[in-house]
C-alpha cells in the first residue's frame, strides 16, 4: 500500500530518478572510456587435452593496478545506482498503480493533477474545473488521506 508520505514525495522520486539516470550514464561513459585504455594481444598455445593442437589466443586486460581498482569501483557503483534506480521505478509504478485503484474520479484527477503534475491547489482547482476552490480540493484531498 503506498502511504501518503509516498504521494507526497512522488516529485522528489522523480527528481531523484533523473538524477540517478544521468549518474548511470556518467559512469557508463567513463567504463567506456576506461575499456578503451585495455591492451590486446595474441598468443599461441594449444589445447589441454589430446591432440594438443596449436592455435592462437586473443587476451585484453587492463595493465595498470588503479585501472583495475578504478574499475571494480566503477563497477560496484555502477550496480549501486542501478539497485537504487530500479527500487526508486518501483515504487512510483506502485504509487501510480495506487492512483489508478481510486475508484472516485474527482479524486484521482486531484491526486493526478497534485502529485504526479506537481500543480500548486489553485492550479488543481482551476483544471479540475467545475466550481471547485482551492481550499475545496485540498480538503478533500486531505479528508481522503486521513481515510486511507
Amino acid at each position: 500500500m503506498v502511504s501518503k508520505s509516498i504521494l507526497i514525495q512522488y516529485s522528489d522520486l522523480q527528481q531523484e530518478i533523473k538524477y540517478l539516470s544521468k549518474e548511470i550514464d556518467k559512469l557508463k561513459n567513463e567504463k567506456v572510456k576506461l575499456e578503451a585504455r585495455k591492451k590486446h594481444d595474441m598468443v599461441r598455445g594449444s589445447e589441454k587435452n589430446y591432440p594438443y593442437i596449436e592455435r592462437s589466443i586473443h587476451i585484453e586486460g587492463l595493465t595498470n593496478i588503479d585501472e583495475m581498482t578504478l574499475n571494480r569501483k566503477l563497477n560496484d557503483s555502477l550496480r549501486k545506482l542501478e539497485s537504487r534506480y530500479e527500487n526508486l521505478l518501483q515504487v512510483t509504478n506502485e504509487t501510480l498503480d495506487f492512483i489508478e485503484s481510486i475508484d472516485d474520479s474527482h479524486m484521482r484527477m486531484i491526486i493526478t493533477y497534485r502529485i504526479i503534475e506537481n500543480y500548486s491547489w489553485s492550479k488543481v482547482a482551476d483544471s479540475i474545473g467545475g466550481g471547485n476552490t482551492e481550499d475545496g480540493v485540498r480538503k478533500a484531498f486531505t479528508r481522503f488521506m486521513e481515510k486511507e
